[in-house]
This record gives structure tokens, C-alpha cells and sequence, in this order.
């Protein structure tokens, strides 16, 4: 058996020390970027949640079909916040080829401010005595929403929340 010259075993070592050196450094950034992308997935987590979340209690009122049974719509209530007696309430649309259905009409408020009526398998009518609108889509996949907005006294629809925007189209 040959035998390695001493100089030559004593480099190997220090390699080998080097090698082991840096892959505790290697593990160690390796374990720190897992850290870092784990609290940034939980930290988005609760962010979107809370910011978020204040709405997200939702309770439908109304499932309304189209004359030809291809379309829902549908109101709701969300419960913003449990003490603060915030309200929004939407109308979705959903075809029934679509599994998730889409808000047509928000605004901040309880559904006894609106109603809902199909004037013909493709024409949708929302009634409503808000003035403040957050969403208001004039169609959806191939139906035509029509908004009336008609004068009813003790309005749930709070005129002074302007806290989202309101995107009402031309």
C-alpha cells in the first residue's frame, strides 16, 4: 500500500475542512432563505386575510334564475367587522358552465335596498335606492345589466362611507 505523501495529506485535510466549513455555511443560508420565504408567506397570509377579512362573513339573500335557467344571480349581505354594524352587500352573476361566480354590483349597504327581477333570459334589472356605488358592471359574459335607482325613505346605504372607490362606468 502507497502512501500519500505528508504535504499531500495535509492539504487534503484542509480541503476537506474547507468543504465542511462551507456546507454548514451552505446549510445555514439554505435554512435562513426557508425562513425568510415562510414568514413572508404567512405574513401575506394575514395580511390579505385582515385586510380582507373585515368583509368576508357573507350571507345570500336572494338566488334569482334566468327565464332559461342558464344564469344566477344572486345577493348577498357581508358582515364587515361584528361590533362596527358595517354592511356591503353585492349581486353575482354565474353562468351555470361557470363554477365561480363574479360581483356585478356592490355598494355599502343591506340587500333591503335593492331588488332583482330578469326582463328576459339575457337582460338582468337591479333595482336600488343607493347613492353611493362601489361596483357596477353594465354586462357579463353575454347579459345586459340595467340599473334603476328608485327613492326609498330610511336607506340602509350609508352616503358617508367612501372608504372603497366607486367605479360606476360612463
Amino acid at each position: 500500500m502507497r502512501r500519500l505523501p505528508v504535504t499531500v495529506s495535509v492539504a487534503t485535510t484542509a480541503t476537506y475542512r474547507v468543504w465542511a466549513r462551507r456546507g454548514a455555511i451552505g446549510c445555514g443560508l439554505v435554512l435562513l432563505a426557508a425562513l425568510i420565504l415562510v414568514g413572508t408567506l404567512v405574513a401575506a397570509f394575514f395580511s390579505l386575510t385582515w385586510g380582507l377579512g373585515a368583509c368576508l362573513e357573507q350571507k345570500p339573500i336572494v338566488k334569482l334564475f334566468s327565464p332559461d335557467g342558464h344564469y344566477v344571480a344572486r345577493s348577498a349581505l357581508n358582515s364587515c367587522g361584528g361590533a362596527t354594524g358595517q354592511f356591503e352587500s353585492h349581486v353575482s352573476l354565474r353562468g351555470l358552465s361557470f363554477r365561480q361566480p363574479e360581483v356585478v354590483f356592490s355598494y355599502p349597504g343591506t340587500p333591503e335596498d335593492l331588488t332583482m327581477r330578469w326582463a328576459d333570459r339575457r337582460t338582468l334589472v337591479i333595482s336600488h335606492s343607493c347613492e353611493v356605488i362601489w361596483r357596477q358592471e353594465s354586462a357579463w359574459e353575454g347579459v345586459t345589466i340595467r340599473y334603476q335607482k328608485v327613492a326609498k325613505s330610511g336607506s340602509s346605504c350609508r352616503e358617508d362611507d367612501l372608504s372603497r372607490p366607486t367605479r360606476v362606468p360612463s
